[in-house]
């Protein structure tokens, strides 16, 4: 190696210096939301995979409750009754579902 690259290794490398212990920590840090985030995602995905599964079945039973001979003679003569408890299982379906996975108001901290 001649003394012009060696002139050239000193020059234009980099100096010596510590490590940047703030940057490291920036990184390790970034490292851990990245993680916490997919972990989220898979939860989101999860529940959501199972909130569909809940209402299809839920849906499936509405389906054949409909075709029984009691519930279309029911419809035929007093329909008002069909709609109000439709709604009130409205009711209960959007109150188990949007209260799934959170805690309740009196739940311990």
């Amino acid at each position: 190696m001649s003394d012009f690259d060696q002139f050239l290794r000193e020059s234009l490398g980099p100096e010596q210096r510590d490590p940047d212990r703030r940057f490291v920590a920036r990184v390790q840090a970034q490292v851990r939301l990245d993680a916490q985030l997919s972990a989220r995602k898979r939860a989101i995905g999860r529940r959501l995979l199972r909130d569909l599964v809940g209402i299809a079945a839920i849906a499936a039973g509405f389906v054949v409750l409909a075709e029984s001979p009691a519930v279309t003679e029911l419809a035929t003569h007093s329909p008002e009754i069909l709609v109000a408890g439709l709604l009130v299982s409205f009711g209960f379906v959007v109150a188990l579902f949007s209260n799934s996975g959170r805690p309740g108001p009196f739940a311990a901290d």
